[in-house]
């Protein structure tokens, strides 16, 4: 059984990466075992908190892992220079940390798939486009809800795993380049513990 370790800047993180590595996981035959490290506070706090288990980790404070993700917001700060807080905290850690970095939001990564969005919810949703504006997906994943006779109580999160599930993973990684990534690093890792 592989053991993961999740660092997730709030539940919406939580959730996608938690169904979209079981998801992956699953079809790869692979066990995995989640433990959550996950932040609430944003960014800073989920770097802070993050920086503090690699401490613990070299003082041989944590029990051993086979993966750490660290899953936040780009915002309006982009992709690059998130990658390069998370990269720079864990330095000696290459190839067993991924960074999950929704750019500009995490909210973006479910209505990428409008074809998923009707499969669970019975309606689709307009694939959104690139922009900094801190609520605009927050508003546009509640709006599609609504557009699809929904009202959820936790503004859509909680079909987050259907959500996963119903992705086909080909499309959205073309469709999303910061999703794309994370598909590429993740699924490397899958068929490395596959062929050991």
């Amino acid at each position: 059984m592989r053991r993961v370790v999740l660092f997730a800047e709030d539940y919406g993180h939580e959730e996608f990466i938690r169904s979209l590595v079981t998801r992956l996981a699953r079809e790869s035959g692979i066990e995995i075992e989640f433990v959550s490290r996950s932040v609430r506070g944003g960014h800073a706090t989920t770097i802070a908190e993050f920086k503090k288990f690699l401490d613990d980790l070299e003082r041989d404070k944590e029990a051993p892992q086979d993966l750490l993700i660290v899953a936040t917001d780009a915002n309006c700060s982009r992709y690059a220079k998130r990658k390069k807080e998370v990269d720079g905290a864990s330095s000696n850690y290459q190839g067993f940390i991924l960074s999950a970095i929704p750019d500009p939001h995490i909210e973006r990564w479910l209505l990428i798939d409008s074809s998923a969005f009707k499969a669970v919810l019975g309606k689709g949703c307009h694939a959104p486009d690139q922009k900094c504006d801190r609520d605009r997906y927050k508003d546009l994943l509640r709006q599609a809800m609504k557009n699809a006779g929904i009202i959820p109580p936790l503004g859509g999160l909680e079909y987050t795993e259907d959500l996963v599930n119903a992705m086909d993973l080909e499309h959205v990684e073309q469709a999303d380049p910061s999703l794309g990534r994370f598909l590429k690093e993740l699924r490397n890792k899958m068929k490395q513990w596959a062929s050991e």
